[in-house]
């Protein structure tokens, strides 16, 4: 399936470059996991202490490893920005229906809204991009490991941001933990989506290898579930949000470019099955 670059490129914006690694002759007597390993330990323990920004920009780096640790680096950042997307427009639309219910202090809910739209743009937009070369990150594979340990965190509302639904603002302090539980709530909620953990329980223990519900998934599922998000984030480019057509229609190609790759490849699994049931059926029946 190809992208839809005719509506696409009018909006189109550069790449980001990755981070260069100056390279000697010397390290080819290393394999990459000798190389990259303990940069990805590092990685792992950030994400685990719940530093997202800490372990979104180690994974940028680990983009460039070129093995093993390129794949399941490129699958934590869609995964990583998925949930920040998520987190950061569930918060701005908290905000926002706060100042329907607070009038008397209106300016100060729909500053807190306007700033979460915005961090909610750049986490979308970024993972449109990673969208856009999902063929570049994972052409090459079918399943892809989730060896990280879940991030701290829960799946239970913010008890905060429901108040700040009905207008009540409390201590900045109190406001601050809450968009720290939020973000991290919703990507704990978007990696159970991938492995298909139950999504109405305590997330695990930090200390919980995700090996232990899935070693590898499947590469469609992983788009599938990028695919749904996009396709929820659309709508902050909505008229009625930040009103940006360009952005709104691209968001909604990609989302059908990886729905359509993810039903595809369940449909080539179902003829393969098909015919491996059709030979069987033949091989019993000769004498």
């Amino acid at each position: 399936m190809r992208l839809k670059t005719m509506r696409i490129g009018a909006w189109a914006w550069p790449l980001v470059t990755l981070i260069a690694l100056a390279a000697c002759s010397s390290q080819s007597q290393f394999s990459a996991a000798d190389s990259w390993s303990p940069r990805w330990q590092e990685t792992e323990r950030l994400f685990i202490e719940g530093d997202i920004d800490g372990t979104l920009q180690q994974v940028e780096v680990l983009l460039n490893a070129g093995d093993s640790h390129a794949v399941r680096a490129a699958a934590w950042k869609m995964l990583i920005l998925s949930g920040k997307s998520r987190g950061y427009f569930e918060l701005s639309e908290a905000y926002e229906t706060g100042a329907q219910e607070n009038r008397a202090e209106v300016s100060a809910f729909r500053r807190a809204a306007s700033t979460y739209r915005s961090r909610a743009r750049l986490a979308s937009l970024a993972l449109a991009q990673m969208a856009a070369e999902t063929d570049r990150h994972f052409g090459h594979v079918d399943t892809i490991p989730l060896d990280f340990p879940m991030p701290p965190g829960s799946t239970s509302p913010s008890s905060v941001v429901a108040s700040v639904k009905v207008g009540r603002l409390t201590h900045q302090t109190q406001l601050t933990a809450a968009e720290e539980y939020s973000i991290r709530r919703a990507i704990v909620l978007t990696v159970c989506e991938a492995v298909k953990a139950t999504s109405d329980r305590t997330a695990p223990d930090p200390g919980e290898g995700l090996a232990a519900h899935s070693p590898a998934i499947p590469k469609p599922r992983l788009l599938a579930v990028v695919g749904r998000v996009l396709y929820e984030q659309a709508d902050l480019f909505a008229e009625s949000r930040l009103n940006d057509p360009g952005k709104y229609a691209l968001l909604l190609d990609l989302s059908e470019r990886l729905l359509e790759t993810s039903l595809l490849y369940q449909q080539q699994q179902t003829a393969g099955l098909e015919l491996w049931q059709a030979e069987l059926r033949n091989r019993r029946s000769l004498p």
